[in-house]
C-alpha cells in the first residue's frame, strides 16, 4: 500500500472523525472479507498519523455492506454515506479500494466530487488514491477502469462456464417439478457430492406431472388443478417459494418444453441499467437463444403437450397483446398503477408512499430508504385501504350533491340500456362483418376456379358463426323486453344505504368493484 504524501491532519478541539467503509459482493461469499478490510484500513490509518499520535485520537465509525454488488447506485450502506457527506459527519472516509464504494465510474466520480466539495478527504490505499493529491481524478478514473474490466472478465468467465455445462448436457437453472438432480461426483467419506449436476426423471413425481397435463388437456381450469396439487402436497421444485400452487404455476408447468424432451436457454437475459446499476430481465435476440434435445427428460408425449397448451390458449380473452417496450405500462413502476398512486403521501415530508409487496405488506415513505426522511414506519395495506374506504363511503353517503349525482348517473345508464345495449352494438357490428364475409365468399364460389372446396368450408364456418351471433342478439332483445321499470330516486338511495356496511368492511379495490356491480347493475341495467 502507498504511504500518504500528506499525513492525516487532526481536527482542533475535537477528535478527527473517520469513516471506514467495507463491502464484499455476492460473488465473493466470504464473511471475513469485511473484517479483513476494516483491520487493513485501521493499520493504514495508524501508519499514516503524525509522529507520536495514536489511533485512539480518531473517532472511527464503520459501515459494513456484506453480500451486495458495488454496481448498484442505491444501497443501504452507500445511501448512509451520501447522507453523512451531506451532513459533513466525517473528516475522512477510507476504503480499501474505490470499488468498495462503487464499481461504476460515473457513480464513483459523483461520490468523490461531492465529498471533496464538502471538505471531506477520501482515501483508497490499494488504488493509491488520495483526494488530498491534485492527481486524484486521474487515479480514480484509472482504478475504476481496472475494476470495471475485472467485472467484465468475471462475467465472461461465468458465461463461458455456463455455456460449457449446457453443451455437456448438464443441469442449468433450478430443479423443475418431476425431476431429481444427480451429482456427477458422488459423496465420499472425505468430501461431499459435487457437480456438474445432471437431471433425470423421478418416476414417482412424473406420474403427477402426467396427470396435470391430462387434466388441463381435458378442460379442467388451471385454478382447480392448482388446488388439487396443493391438496396432495406436490413440490414445485427448487424454485418454489410457497408450497401452495396457483393457476399461474400450473400454466408455467404446462408451457415448459422440458416435459416433451426439449430445453431452451438464454431466452431472457439480464441487462444492467446504467442509471441505477440494477439488472433487468429482457428478451434475448432469437439467434442467441440456445436449444437442445433431451429425450431422457421426456415425461409426456408431443400430442398431450400440444393438447394441454392448446387448452390454455383457448382460455385467453386476448390472443395477442403488446409486449416489451410496446406495452403501454413498460417502464412504469408498479406503485404508479394503483388507485392510491400520487395520492397517498407521507405526513412528515410529503413524499409519496410506495407499496411494498405485491399481495401482502403495506406502504412506506419512498424517501426513507435514501435517508431523506426519518419516517420508516410501515402502514399495513389492510388498514390503509380500510381507512380510505371508510372515508370515501361516508363522504359519498353524507353529501347531498354526491347522492344526487349517483342517482342521476344510475338513471342515465338505465335510460341508455347499460351493458345490454353495449353488448348489442358489438354483436350487431359482428353480424355485419360476417354477412359481408359470407357475401364475398359466395361471390368467389360463383366465379369458380381453384380452391373451391376451401371456399365452401369457409362459407359453412361463417354461416355457423352468424347463427351464433344472431341467437345472442335474440337473447339480448328478449332481455331488454323483460326489463323492469326504472327505479325511483328513493329506491336508489335505499339500495346505496343498504350497501354501506358491506362497503366499509371491504377492501378498497373490492369496494370499488362492489359499487360498480351492486349500486348500478342490480337495478336491472343488464
Amino acid at each position: 500500500m502507498m504511504h500518504l504524501r500528506q499525513p492525516i491532519s487532526l481536527a482542533i478541539g475535537r477528535p478527527t472523525r473517520v469513516l471506514i467503509q467495507a463491502r464484499y459482493s455476492t460473488e465473493e461469499q466470504r464473511q471475513t472479507s469485511t473484517e479483513d478490510q476494516i483491520d487493513s484500513c485501521r493499520r493504514y490509518l495508524a501508519d499514516n498519523l503524525p509522529r507520536g499520535v495514536e489511533i485512539d485520537r480518531l473517532d472511527i465509525e464503520v459501515i459494513r455492506e456484506p453480500e451486495i454488488s458495488g454496481e448498484l447506485l442505491s444501497r443501504p450502506g452507500i445511501n448512509e454515506i451520501w447522507s453523512g457527506i451531506a451532513a459533513k459527519r466525517w473528516d475522512l472516509i477510507i476504503a480499501e479500494e474505490s470499488s468498495r464504494f462503487y464499481r461504476q465510474t460515473t457513480f464513483a466520480g459523483q461520490l468523490f466530487n461531492t465529498a471533496v466539495d464538502a471538505g471531506i478527504r477520501m482515501v483508497c490505499p490499494t488504488d493509491f488514491l488520495d483526494t488530498a493529491d491534485d492527481d486524484w481524478p486521474e487515479r480514480l478514473n484509472a482504478s475504476q477502469s481496472q475494476h470495471s474490466r475485472a467485472n467484465y472478465y468475471n462475467r465472461s468467465r461465468i458465461k463461458r462456464a455456463l455455456r460449457g455445462l449446457w453443451e455437456r448436457g448438464a443441469a442449468i437453472g433450478s430443479l423443475k417439478a418431476g425431476y431429481r438432480r444427480r451429482p456427477s461426483r458422488p459423496a465420499t467419506a472425505s468430501s461431499p457430492a459435487d457437480g456438474p449436476y445432471y437431471d433425470e426423471v423421478d418416476e414417482a413425481l412424473a406420474v403427477v406431472v402426467r396427470e396435470v397435463f391430462d387434466r388441463v388437456a381435458g378442460g379442467e381450469p388451471p385454478w382447480a388443478v392448482a388446488e388439487w396439487l396443493t391438496s396432495i402436497g406436490f413440490s414445485k421444485g427448487s424454485h418454489g417459494q410457497k408450497p401452495a400452487w396457483s393457476a399461474t404455476n400450473v400454466i408455467e408447468l404446462i408451457r415448459r418444453l422440458d416435459y416433451r424432451g426439449e430445453q431452451i436457454y438464454r431466452k431472457r437475459i439480464s441487462k444492467q441499467q446504467l442509471t441505477t446499476g440494477r439488472s433487468k430481465s429482457v428478451r434475448n435476440s432469437a439467434d442467441a437463444v440456445l436449444t437442445r434435445q433431451v429425450p431422457h427428460l421426456r415425461i409426456v408425449s408431443d400430442h398431450i403437450w400440444y393438447e394441454a397448451n392448446a387448452a390454455i390458449d383457448r382460455r385467453r380473452t386476448r390472443q395477442e397483446w403488446p409486449t416489451g417496450a410496446d406495452h403501454p405500462l413498460a417502464g412504469k413502476p408498479r406503485d404508479s398503477r394503483g388507485m392510491l398512486a400520487t395520492i397517498f403521501v407521507c405526513g412528515i415530508c410529503g413524499g409519496v408512499m410506495h407499496a411494498e409487496g405485491r399481495n401482502e405488506g403495506g406502504y412506506r415513505c419512498a424517501r426513507a430508504k435514501n435517508y431523506e426522511c426519518w419516517n420508516r414506519t410501515t402502514c399495513l395495506r389492510e388498514q390503509v385501504h380500510g381507512a380510505v374506504t371508510s372515508a370515501v363511503v361516508r363522504a359519498v353517503m353524507s353529501l347531498a350533491d354526491c347522492r344526487e349525482q349517483l342517482v342521476a348517473r344510475v338513471l342515465e345508464m338505465h335510460a341508455s340500456g347499460g351493458d345490454v345495449a353495449a353488448a348489442q352494438r358489438a354483436l350487431e357490428s359482428e353480424e355485419s362483418k360476417l354477412s359481408g364475409s359470407i357475401a364475398n365468399i359466395g361471390l368467389a364460389i360463383e366465379r369458380g376456379g381453384d380452391g373451391l372446396d376451401s371456399l365452401v368450408e369457409r362459407l359453412s364456418t361463417r354461416e355457423r358463426e352468424l347463427k351464433v351471433v344472431r341467437s345472442r342478439l335474440a337473447e339480448l332483445a328478449s332481455r331488454r323486453q323483460d326489463r323492469a321499470a326504472p327505479p325511483t330516486a328513493d329506491d336508489i338511495l335505499r339500495h346505496l344505504e343498504s350497501l354501506q356496511a358491506g362497503l366499509l368492511a371491504a377492501d378498497f379495490v373490492n369496494s370499488c368493484t362492489t359499487v360498480n356491480k351492486h349500486a348500478i347493475c342490480n337495478f336491472n341495467l343488464g
